[in-house]
């Protein structure tokens, strides 16, 4: 019977990313989350005929505003194409 043993070893300080180099990941994490919640208020302002001719609902737009943290637009996204390949699956059955 062997027996092996697996040694996790710290990595080296050269291969880490530096402090910095992770404050400004996370910068602009922030800044593109700020954005595009910017950009996700700005579709509320659109009429149900606009919202429709880009292929989201304002049921759509409700669900993805409903969490008050992160990036409101990945969750539209998600909702938007489930939604889609749901009514796709239904007109392949009709």
């Amino acid at each position: 019977m062997t027996t092996l043993t697996h040694a996790v070893l710290p990595l080296p300080a050269a291969s880490r990313p530096a402090f910095w180099v992770r404050v400004a990941r996370g910068s602009v994490q922030a800044f593109r989350v700020w954005n595009n919640r910017r950009a996700f208020s700005s579709l509320s302002e659109l009429t149900d005929w606009q919202l429709t001719d880009i292929g989201v609902t304002r049921g759509d737009l409700i669900r993805a505003g409903a969490h008050g943290y992160g990036d409101p637009t990945a969750r539209l996204s998600t909702i938007v194409s489930a939604r889609l390949s749901l009514e796709d699956a239904a007109r392949r059955v009709s």
